[in-house]
């Protein structure tokens, strides 16, 4: 038995004539008997009273079409659950980001793509790059962006974007007013810095590690939250490095400086993180496909 020879059978059953029923499925009247008999066959009775001029369904066949046309509601809801979703008419949309990626690149892209396909549930999971990873690794995410490549089988890493990284502190702020800043005025100023695991805490890590000794900062904070780093900062207590784009509305507002250091050129990368062996949704090769124009 299987679903064509049921399809088969009820057509013959509703249209009350194998000829009527053969051109209805586009089928030959002897492929459509054919099909009858193997389910006859197959499930050891006769469906259908052959010894009239018209054909009849027997008792067995009667209670086989009550089934039949509950399996046939329950396969044409499959088929159109499925169509709408390679229409993308409904689905999810799981991704993971970091925080400055998640907060001032993806919100252009998903309000895109939000509003091309309102039916689409879109769920964006925070944390750090090693979280993205890890819940890329245990599937509760279909793709990730991160600021960290890692040896991570199983894991492609592709370079998306690179954001220039900036070192701002308040207008109030001593060094606000210097004419020249040198990296020895680090000493003494209070160094705010990201929480590790991140891409910026790497790269400000590594720069800060080859500046001589009696330049390195004495005083370090560390903060989970770039949005908290940046008003900490605004208030005048201290200096810190992000990526250009999380400080841009304070840097044109007036509540931000940016101080240059001599030889300080440091650029935030940005990474898409994708399962290599697993397939993604047609949502997500969708979003994918818009972020090119909508994010930079």
């Amino acid at each position: 038995m299987n679903l064509d020879q049921l399809r088969t059978f009820q057509t013959v059953s509703t249209c009350g004539s194998f000829t009527k029923a053969s051109r209805k499925l586009f089928l030959t009247q002897p492929a459509v008997s054919q099909q009858i008999q193997a389910l006859e066959a197959s499930i050891g009775v006769k469906l259908f009273d052959r010894s009239r001029n018209k054909i009849h369904l027997t008792r067995q066949g009667e209670m086989l079409l009550a089934r039949t046309s509950k399996i046939e509601y329950e396969i044409q809801k499959i088929e159109r659950l499925f169509s709408e979703l390679s229409n993308l008419g409904r689905g999810k949309l799981e991704i993971g980001s970091s925080a400055v990626f998640g907060t001032y690149f993806l919100p252009r892209p998903i309000g895109k793509f939000n509003s091309e396909y309102p039916c689409i549930e879109i769920n964006l999971h925070a944390g750090n790059s090693h979280a993205i990873i890890s819940m890329l690794l245990d599937n509760t995410i279909e793709i990730g962006f991160g600021g960290l490549m890692e040896d991570e089988p199983g894991i492609g890493f592709s370079l998306i974007h690179q954001e220039p990284l900036v070192a701002v502190v308040g207008m109030q702020h001593p060094l606000a007013i210097e004419k020249k800043i040198s990296v020895d005025m680090l000493k003494n100023t209070p160094f705010i810095v990201r929480e590790k695991g991140t891409g910026v805490h790497h790269d400000v890590e590594k720069w800060l590690q080859t500046l001589p000794e009696t330049s390195y900062p004495e005083r370090f904070i560390e903060l989970e939250n770039v949005e908290t780093a940046k008003r900490v900062v605004e208030e005048g207590f201290g200096v810190t490095i992000v990526p250009q784009v999380a400080v841009q509305r304070e840097l044109d507002s007036g509540l931000l400086k940016v101080i240059s250091f001599p030889k300080f050129q440091l650029k935030a990368s940005y990474y898409l993180y994708y399962p290599i062996k697993r397939k993604l949704s047609r949502a997500t090769k969708t979003f994918l496909a818009m972020l090119p124009q909508a994010v930079f």
